[in-house]
């Protein structure tokens, strides 16, 4: 890496048309930029980086932006998050032996095919403890826990209930769509008798 004067990573985002920069957007622009800033991370070397933006879900869009970015020269590619677009991404990087860096949680294969990838998503069971520890700390006797897969659902879950050390906590689980609005199941929860709302619990939440 030290012998490059300049270091290219590619970065494939999905957007909601009119919506704002998403989060996994910010977060690699912000990574490449405090390295720039950081001359004692990677010395004599600068990153510059190329993105992408493609529609939900949209995994020939995917494959061609992949493709666009590997002609560029790009060393590795961040994204996109959601199955269909990530498998075509990942199908692409193993074939080239181009490393894919993946924010989403990724069942583990036992045929090792997909050996060009690093997944950056935190394992179920630290979500879940890290959930856990809240709830207690806080003494909440109900916690909704929000998701936008229904895979992370079954896999959280399955680690709360088999977790959970205080009996008497429920855990109300919502699966919303990735565009879907939160605001009023937002002002759902906060209305509801069977415990005192705390702005915290549902950041926590929106965030798995």
């Amino acid at each position: 890496l030290h012998d490059y004067s300049f270091f290219l990573p590619g970065g494939i985002f999905e957007y909601v048309e009119s919506g704002p920069m998403g989060a996994e957007e910010l977060a690699f622009r912000f990574a490449v930029n405090t390295i720039n800033r950081n001359r004692t991370l990677l010395p004599n070397t600068t990153l510059t980086y190329d993105t992408q933006k493609i529609n939900l879900y949209d995994s020939f869009e995917a494959s061609k932006k992949a493709c666009d970015q590997l002609s560029l020269g790009v060393a590795a590619i961040f994204g996109p998050s959601h199955s269909s677009s990530a498998n075509a991404v990942q199908s692409i990087c193993n074939a080239l032996g181009v490393p894919h860096i993946q924010t989403r949680w990724k069942h583990q294969v036992s045929d090792n095919k997909d050996s060009f990838y690093v997944s950056l998503y935190p394992d179920f069971s630290s979500l879940s403890r890290a959930i856990l520890d809240l709830v207690q700390f806080f003494k909440w006797k109900t916690v909704t826990v929000v998701y936008d897969d229904s895979t992370d659902q079954q896999s959280i879950n399955k680690k709360l209930w088999t977790g959970k050390q205080k009996p008497g906590v429920l855990f109300p689980v919502l699966l919303l769509n990735y565009w879907y609005n939160f605001r009023k199941e937002k002002e759902g929860i906060e209305m509801t008798t069977e415990s005192r709302y705390d702005a915290l619990g549902i950041q926590v939440a929106a965030l798995i």
